[in-house]
């Protein structure tokens, strides 16, 4: 590459930089930027197809609600497709399609990413409207009950399948104490009761450019593409984003709940933490001496780029863009003394986990004189995290086995050797798997999304030099010290005891008019926790004023905005902190549930988790 003197200028006037490619990486050059508004971008050329896509990533998930607004994160999602300051939902959709485009979105616990992709030459309308949804939606009211709706049915769906609610318990446990605990679409009684303006103010808060970045991979010019997220960003405002403080439990001593489910599958659940309180979950780019030389002992800080050459896109007085070269020397040590690169932590786990999960799995298959089926992933977010895993068990006996023996398997990761051979075939493996899941680039950017938000795209882009710089010394590092963890979290996982099951029997319902005249049916079955309670309004149209007809919905709508004293807002709050769900009109966007469109009576329908904050709730809602 051409070498340029005035680095020092260049420097200055540079607003892009071009990583440049090793001779193999993992995927081609990224270009990086940060707007003056805080936009941070991230740009890929590759031309391979007249494709492109846009992903939008904002730092905005579980970790930044509180639990009276659980699940707003994944409920603004669906609402940003429903409505800007210039289109419609039926306009969102309707040009959508003109353009030939794929635009999608997703929520997880630390991040919501939204995706378009369309052809080349309808790229720049496609990010052109996506931008307006992240930025201009309005959420209509009129469709806030629709999307409130769907997300309700969702909730429904995830909590019907066993499986989908051992999972959650086992999140809970995991996760105590911090945002993580809540589930990403949010418990029926908060999005029952959550008002627009709550999701509104969330909305203007995180969904501003200095939470933000793009990753943008396709078929484009860097200069062109850079000009065309300035068009569309740079006049966005930055805001002050409140800091998440969501660090995981400490785990003090080895402990296993056991937690009991309808239709589960024997299963132990454990967790132990990645890492000593206070030490870092994911490195920085650092160069560790090994010398003996006491005077040189100690860390040189350097990033990645110190030691490449850049090419730099800048803008001219002309207001024209051009690509310049730029050779960075490389900051060198003393002569006498050798340095080394510390590999991200990450990476060294990633490459350690097979060897981990094949020695707790022979471990584990010593103590149960048996075959193990045990699955180990990890569990993490920026400010921590855990390794996990799963073993099926036969019974609450091999579970508690196997559950107890956790430390014992643990600890054989200290007698584990690594082999020149095999960390050079995991390496290859690692690198093959990076280069196949960039080939579909559509999907890339929803795998990476992860290591955006957390901020470490360095990672990614320097995937191949990560791998490479893992020695065998890092992985039995790592191993060793995951050997001393013996603060082992288990949940044992069982289905409800067959000898224990109440059986069924009919109840007894008591019937009495109180003295105003209300007919008062009480039911009592103590094989549920759930408290529920129906006001029912005989009567509904035959009651009603001749020429004021409907004026009994208007009373039940009237109802559901609180008590009198109590602010909508303030019921909202109250209903949230009972977990508790009423009703008082039929959603037009679920089916099954006209009941509340009955001619011949009204309804106000609650449920809660117990009778007695049922029925405080309940009366609170008289005015």
């Amino acid at each position: 590459m051409p070498k340029i003197r005035k680095t020092a200028e260049a420097l200055l006037v540079a607003s892009l930089v071009l990583v440049c490619a090793s001779p193999a990486r993992a995927i081609p050059p990224s270009y990086e930027t940060a707007l003056p508004n805080g936009l941070r971008v991230i740009m890929i050329p590759d031309n391979r197809v007249e494709m492109a896509v846009s992903y939008v990533v904002i730092n905005a998930g579980v970790r930044n609600e509180a639990p009276d607004i659980n699940g707003a994160t994944h409920l603004l999602e669906h609402m940003l497709f429903n409505g800007t300051e210039s289109r419609t939902q039926e306009e969102l959709y309707a040009e959508a399609d003109e353009l030939g485009a794929f635009n999608n979105a997703f929520t997880r616990k630390d991040f919501t990413a939204f995706m378009i992709l369309a052809p080349s030459r309808t790229f720049e309308q496609a990010f052109a409207l996506q931008a307006d949804m992240i930025l201009h939606s309005t959420l209509p009211p009129e469709k806030f009950e629709k999307e409130r709706g769907i997300v309700l049915e969702e909730i429904n769906q995830d909590t019907s399948h066993a499986y989908g609610v051992v999972e959650a318990a086992w999140n809970r446990l995991l996760w105590a104490g911090t945002p993580y605990e809540m589930p990403i679409l949010g418990p029926k009684s908060v999005i029952a009761t959550i008002p627009r303006d709550k999701v509104w103010d969330y909305y203007k808060t995180y969904y501003a450019p200095n939470n933000i970045t793009l990753l943008i991979i396709g078929d484009f010019a860097p200069e062109n593409m850079l000009e065309l997220v300035k068009r569309e960003y740079g006049d966005a405002a930055p805001t002050q984003i409140p800091e998440s403080k969501a660090s995981p439990q400490a785990i003090s001593a080895s402990k296993i709940e056991k937690r009991y489910f309808p239709d589960a599958e024997p299963r132990l659940y454990f967790a132990v933490p990645l890492q000593s309180r206070g030490l870092p979950l994911f490195g920085l780019t650092s160069y560790t001496n090994v010398t003996t030389n006491p005077h040189y002992q100690g860390t040189y800080q350097a990033t990645m780029r110190s030691r490449r050459n850049i090419t730099a896109v800048t803008a001219s007085k002309s207001g024209t863009t051009k690509a310049i070269t730029v050779a960075k020397p490389e900051p060198q040590p003393p002569s006498n003394v050798r340095v080394r690169r510390t590999p991200d932590p990450y990476i060294v786990r990633t490459v350690a986990l097979p060897l981990v999960e094949k020695t707790l799995k022979k471990a584990l298959e010593e103590v149960a004189g048996d075959e193990v089926k045990l699955d180990l992933s990890e569990d993490s977010h920026p400010k921590g995290g855990f390794l996990v895993g799963t073993i099926d068990v036969a019974d609450e006996a091999a579970g508690e086995k196997l559950a107890d023996a956790l430390p014992s398997a643990l600890a054989k990761l200290r007698e584990v050797k690594v082999h020149d051979d095999w960390l050079a075939r995991r390496k290859r493996e690692l690198s093959a798997d990076e280069i196949k899941s960039y080939d579909n680039f559509l999907y890339y950017g929803m795998f990476k999304s992860y290591d955006i938000a957390a901020g470490r795209w360095s990672v990614v882009r320097d995937w191949k030099q990560e791998i490479d710089e893992v020695g065998a010394r890092d992985v039995l590092g790592f191993l060793n010290r995951l050997s001393f963890r013996n603060q082992v979290l288990s949940m044992l996982a069982l289905p409800y005891p067959k000898g224990e099951a109440k059986a069924a029997r009919e109840t007894k319902t008591m019937k009495r008019t109180l003295a105003n005249g209300v007919t008062a049916l009480v039911r009592s079955d103590d094989r549920s926790e759930v408290f529920g309670a129906t006001v029912l309004f005989k009567n509904r149209n035959f009651l009603e004023p001749a020429g004021k007809n409907g004026i009994a919905e208007l009373l039940m709508r009237v109802y559901s905005q609180g008590p009198k004293g109590m602010t909508e807002d303030e019921f909202s709050d109250k209903l949230a902190e009972l977990g508790l769900t009423l009703d008082f009109c039929d959603n037009p966007y679920i089916p099954m549930d006209d009941i509340y469109l009955s001619p011949r009576y009204s309804f106000i329908k609650a449920e809660g988790l117990d009778a007695r904050t049922g029925r405080r709730a309940l009366c609170s809602s008289r005015r």
